[in-house]
């Protein structure tokens, strides 16, 4: 399958029209909220951006933040159409 094929040839998959604009929106608004706690805004990431390191387990090296279960990322994860593509 295309799909699969493409997840693992990039690590990743976009499928559209899943979520809604307004879901899109406020998962962003979430995340940069999210960041701005640990002193990351994403409008002025090339001052604030290297705070990101603090939020990795690996220093960076990994390109994994370990930032868990924020309320805006848990509604993205509980959302329906989300659940039934990544249960597939």
């Amino acid at each position: 399958d295309e799909q699969i094929q493409s997840f693992r040839q990039n690590g990743y998959l976009v499928v559209n029209d899943v979520l809604s604009k307004e879901e899109l929106d406020r998962a962003r608004q979430g995340m940069h909220a999210t960041l701005l706690k640990y002193g990351v805004d994403h409008d002025n990431l090339l001052e604030t951006g290297h705070n990101l390191k603090s939020l990795s387990s690996t220093n960076g090296a990994g390109g994994i933040l370990d930032v868990f279960y924020p309320a805006w990322k848990m509604k993205m994860c509980e959302n329906p159409k989300m659940l039934a593509i990544i249960s597939q």
